[in-house]
C-alpha cells in the first residue's frame, strides 16, 4: 500500500505541474487544461505500470499501479478545480 500512495503522489504532482503549464502557455480555459491533463495522465498511468513491472521484474498490478495513477490525477484535479470555483 505504500507504493500506492507514493505513486498517487507522483502523478498528483505531475498533473498539477502540467495543469499549471497548460494554463500559462496556452490560451485554453482552466477547465479545459484540467480535463486535458487528467486524460493524459490517466492514459500514461497504464504503460507506466507495465514499465515499472518490467523494470522491477514482477507482474503488473493494475489495481495498485494504474489505480494509484488515476486516483492521484483525479484528486489533484478536484482540489485545483475546487480552488478555481472558490475564486
Amino acid at each position: 500500500m505504500k507504493n500506492f500512495f507514493k505513486r498517487a503522489g507522483l502523478f498528483a504532482v505531475a498533473n498539477a505541474l502540467l495543469i499549471g503549464l497548460l494554463a500559462l502557455v496556452t490560451k485554453l480555459t482552466l477547465d479545459t487544461c484540467i480535463i486535458l491533463s487528467c486524460i493524459f495522465f490517466c492514459f500514461i498511468g497504464l504503460p507506466y505500470e507495465f514499465y515499472l513491472a518490467h523494470k522491477e521484474e514482477r507482474r503488473p498490478d493494475i489495481g495498485e499501479g494504474w489505480g494509484a495513477a488515476v486516483f492521484g490525477t483525479l484528486v489533484i484535479a478536484f482540489i485545483i478545480y475546487g480552488i478555481y470555483l472558490l475564486f
